[in-house]
């Protein structure tokens, strides 16, 4: 069975590319589920999304607690999974 992974980054996403590039070339057997960013204008969503990855922005600042935010995290993350992986 494949792998699945949800990418956190915040900047350009050169690590995500090179895990993205490994991908497309079969080198690694990996389904990315999503990217999520704490930076709306993180690069690594622009790059999520133009291939045709979900890319959900996700700021801690936009929460009135980080508990809130750490619990809606967690939901969507969820959302995310699909059922039977765990």
């Amino acid at each position: 069975m494949k792998q699945t992974a949800i990418v956190f980054g915040s900047g350009g996403g050169s690590n995500f590319k090179a895990i993205w590039k490994a991908i497309s070339e079969e080198k690694l057997e990996l389904q990315i589920l999503a990217v999520l960013s704490d930076r709306k204008t993180a690069k690594i969503l622009e790059f999520a999304s133009e291939q045709n990855i979900p890319s959900i922005y996700c700021s801690p600042k936009t929460y009135p607690t980080f508990d809130e935010w750490e619990s809606d995290l967690t939901k969507t993350i969820t959302r995310l999974i699909p059922i039977g992986l765990f």
